[in-house]
């Protein structure tokens, strides 16, 4: 199979018992499922999940936002289907998505995202499995530049955990490192989990030698709670978003 360990044993990376999938963040009933359609699969793309039980998450999102760019949650109106930024589009995955999907797991692999994060799988087959499993979750996110509409990145609302922390997943081709787009959708995806969502703080578990998919998060006020994991809370952001902006309301 296709999982291979991670440095420095970062949570939630341990080796699977069993040939079904292992989902880093996905309740056992959401690994299962993941079994028929996404053989190989044997780790998250950066924390593929949900939080499933009795409606969880998906539940808890019952309304859509357009985000500013730099703004805060009073800046947020309501939409149907998708958020949009300054230059970015954010929304549901569909069936169609799978070459992009693709195309990110080819990128992926190619680069140092490989040596921190377990593969995606890359076959028509297996990308159509996962452009129809991300397509069924209502946290699963395509980040698209608004210009042509291209997928560049994705997104996940993976878990909420007892104490209302929200575990926070993303990728982005690195054909587009450098120019803040995952600052600016990472952004407006925190807002608006901060607006909607009944929880404390935001955090995410990644390699700390995989700068660059730091970067953005530092960005919005992320900080170290400890070795591969970063945490902001509510006031944390929200005091963050007054410094940068004074009419940002709370």
């Amino acid at each position: 199979m296709f999982w291979k360990s991670k440095k420095d044993g970062l949570p939630g990376l341990s080796a699977p018992a069993s040939p079904v999938p292992v989902v880093r963040g996905a309740p056992q009933g959401d690994r299962e499922a993941l079994g028929g359609g996404l053989q190989g699969l044997r780790a998250p793309p950066l924390g593929i999940g949900s939080h499933d039980e009795a409606g969880g998450l998906e539940k808890a999102i019952d309304k859509i936002v357009i985000c500013a760019p730099e703004g805060g949650g009073g800046n947020m109106k309501p939409a149907h289907d998708h958020l949009v930024t300054e230059r970015l589009i954010i929304r549901r995955f569909t069936l169609e998505d799978w070459a992009a999907i693709q195309e990110l797991a080819r990128d992926i692999d190619s680069h140092e995202a490989a040596r921190y994060d377990c593969p995606w799988p890359i076959s028509d087959e297996e990308s159509k499995g996962m452009a129809d499993y991300f397509s069924k979750r209502e946290t699963s996110w395509a980040v698209c530049l608004k210009a042509d509409k291209r997928l560049i990145g994705y997104i996940s609302y993976n878990d909420i955990d007892d104490d209302k922390r929200l575990d926070f997943g993303h990728v982005f081709h690195s054909e587009f490192y450098g120019k803040d787009y995952d600052t600016e959708a990472l952004r407006c995806m925190m807002d608006h989990a901060f607006t909607h969502l009944d929880i404390r703080s935001i955090y995410a578990n990644n390699a700390e030698e995989w700068t660059v998919q730091l970067v953005p998060l530092k960005k919005l006020g992320m900080k170290s709670i400890r070795r591969g994991t970063m945490e902001i809370t509510r006031e944390e952001c929200l005091h963050g978003r007054k410094e940068t902006d004074p009419k940002a309301e709370g």
